[in-house]
Parts: structure tokens; sequence; C-alpha cells
């Protein structure tokens, strides 16, 4: 563990972030020339085993295929086992390789990244066994950073640990993608930045967010809750007490925040529908490109079950990826948006 301006970072989790500069420096290194028969597969993240066909498919291509990865200490095949056993079916005794020189955890880590995208992806049996070992190694990482490992959903990862974990066992504090602390207990975090924005009343969003360990959209709804008087915790997310009553009408729960406990999809429904109501967006062009654009966002909420269901499982981890840094942007925008309502004069205009 080591500090960082007063945040802690998991040596595990900062793994996330080294894993394009692991992929580098192995695909820079020198291939090697690995007799087969040294090789193992102990560690594997597939589970299900391999697919006869993909290796038969393999077996009869003209083209050389490209070197497989290999974890140095134990000899195990990181990225390749398809390759491997094609090339005995060739009658081959060696296999060009490259060497991965890290730990038997980073070693796993990194054959369960790449085969989320590379050739034959892992099959959903294969990601979830994976997601399993994940939080058992790393129980303080994020349901997000497991997920962006495991080509998963971040949902799917949060069900599993808690069949796997419970509630009270579970770390109090987890290690999102960016390597940052933050509490699993929101209020805790909204408290925090409550008391920081009452010390630091001009601190901007992303300073309270850095002290309180949240969210900037989050400390947005607690600076707007703050000015309106009331209590920065939403109802119902304090220890014991009651979430509110989900049947009870999505008006009252529309502008709840940020964190998943309001802000439903039908609350933003009706604020989008409200804006196209506004002739000042409705009549002009800029006005006219953005509500095409909320359109779409709500769209993609809307049927964001049947492309969970849908999409080819390959395509998970990037879509996620996706996903994730388009939601930093538009927060960031979301930043802007807020801090330009407060000094409506500051706004350039042409």
């Amino acid at each position: 563990m080591s500090q960082d301006d007063g945040v802690t970072i998991d040596g595990g989790a900062d793994f996330l972030r080294r894993i394009a500069s692991h992929l580098q420096a192995i695909h820079t290194s020198p291939v090697r020339l690995l007799a087969i028969g040294s090789l193992t597969w102990d560690d594997s993240p597939r589970v299900s085993g391999l697919d006869d066909n993909h290796v038969r498919l393999l077996a009869n291509l003209e083209s050389p295929l490209p070197p497989i990865t290999v974890h140095a200490p134990t000899l195990a095949v990181i990225d390749g086992a398809h390759r491997v056993r094609a090339a005995l079916l060739q009658g081959r005794e060696r296999i060009p390789a490259y060497v991965f020189g890290g730990s038997q955890d980073e070693a796993f880590l990194l054959s369960v990244s790449v085969n989320t995208t590379n050739g034959l992806p892992l099959s959903v049996a294969d990601r979830v066994s994976a997601a399993r070992r994940i939080l058992a190694a790393h129980p303080v990482w994020s349901d997000r950073a497991v997920a962006t490992v495991a080509g998963m959903s971040a949902s799917a990862v949060a069900a599993l640990r808690r069949r796997a974990t419970p509630a009270g066992d579970r770390p109090a504090v987890r290690v999102g993608r960016d390597g940052r602390l933050r509490p699993v207990d929101r209020a805790i975090g909204r408290e925090r930045a409550s008391e920081f924005i009452r010390a630091n009343p001009t601190a901007t969003l992303r300073q309270v967010a850095a002290a309180a360990g949240i969210s900037p959209a989050t400390v947005a709804d607690v600076r707007d809750r703050l000015r309106r008087g009331v209590d920065p915790v939403p109802r119902g997310r304090r220890a014991g007490e009651c979430r509110m009553d989900r049947s009870a009408p999505a008006l009252s729960r529309a502008h709840e925040g940020p964190d998943g406990e309001g802000r439903s999809l039908a609350g933003l429904t009706e604020t989008l529908l409200r804006l196209r109501r506004d002739p000042a967006l409705r009549f002009n062009d800029t006005g006219r490109e953005v509500l095409r654009l909320l359109s779409i966002c709500t769209a993609t909420a809307q049927r964001r079950q049947r492309i969970l269901t849908t999409v080819p499982a390959h395509c998970l981890g990037p879509l996620a990826e996706l996903m994730h840094g388009y939601a930093d942007v538009l927060r960031q925008f979301g930043e802007e948006l807020e801090q330009a309502n407060g000094n409506p004069t500051a706004i350039p205009r042409r």
C-alpha cells in the first residue's frame, strides 16, 4: 500500500492502469522459441476447456500465427492456449513466445484481460469464474474495476460479490479503476463533501471530489442540497435507514442525486420532455442537435438490458470501457454546465 495526497492506493488495483504498458512491453520484447512440452495450463482462466473446433481451424491455417505469451517463472500460458494445441496437431515441438516476468497474480489478471478481447474470447462461465477469483484475491477492488478485467458488467460483479460475501464481512472501502479508495457507504463520502464545502466554500467540484473520495457529479448534488438547506445524504442512504419506497411516483425521486438512489430514468425522461417543449431549444440548430443527442442517451438507457443480453460476449469489455469513458466526459461536461449556470456572463457568445 502507498499514499498519494492522503488517498490510499492498492498495489494490486494499480495493475488496471498497467495492463496497457505490460502489453506494450511484452510485444516489443524478443520472441523466444520454447519447447511445447515445458508449457503448463494449470492457471488458465479457461475453466470450460479449449474449443476443439477452433484448435483445428488454427491448425489448418497456412500463415504463421502470432507468438503466444508465457509467464516466465512458471511457464504457464497466459495467451495462446489454442495456438499451442494447434502447433501440437501440426507436429511441432517448439513455438514462438513472448515472456512476461510479473507475479503469478498479475499473470492471471493479464490472461483474463487479454482473453476477453483477443482470439476466441472467454466464455461467460470463464468470466464468472475469473471474477470470483479476482474478488477473493482483491476484495477491496470496486465492482467496475473487477468488471473491467473480467469483461463483465459491474452489476453482474456486484451480484457475485453479494452471493459470495456476507454484507458484514465486506470491506468498508473499495479501490476504483483509478486506484483511489472510496467508501462503500456513499453517505460517508457525502458527509465528508458537505464538511469540506462548509470549510472551503470557494472550492471547485474536483477539489471537493478529491478530498471526499466521491465523483464531481455527486459533489454538485451535495452542494445543491446544501444551498437548499436539505440533508446532503438522500433519504434512506444512511446506515440503518430503509431505502425510499420504490413504488412512490418517479417525480418525487427524479432529482435525488447521481449515486443511483434517485435520478430515475423516468425522472430524466421527464426533464428531456420538458426541454423538448422549450421553443428556445426547438427553434435553433444547436438546440435541436442537443435534443437529438439526449434522445439517443435516453434510448440507450431504455434498451440497456437488451443490449446486455444480446451483444456478443467479446464486445462487452470494449463497450464497458466506452461507456465508462463517455460517462467521465459527460460528468466533466455536467460540471462545466453547473459552473456556467452559476455565472452565465462567463459563457463566450458567438
